[in-house]
């Protein structure tokens, strides 16, 4: 399967409505995506609330 990396920077982080409107996103794709926060664990990016926050 390919893989893409891709950094999203922003100084403020990704907030609840901005989160809401990505994973949605994610599920409308049909494939799996995965988002972490600098080193941290990846998680599954349709659920964001299971990424851990520095």
């Amino acid at each position: 399967m390919p893989e893409r990396t891709v950094a999203v920077a922003s100084c403020s982080g990704l907030h609840a409505r901005p989160a809401k409107i990505f994973g949605e996103a994610v599920i409308r794709q049909g494939i799996p995506v995965r988002i972490r926060v600098g080193g941290g664990k990846p998680a599954p990016a349709n659920g964001v609330l299971a990424v851990r926050w520095p």
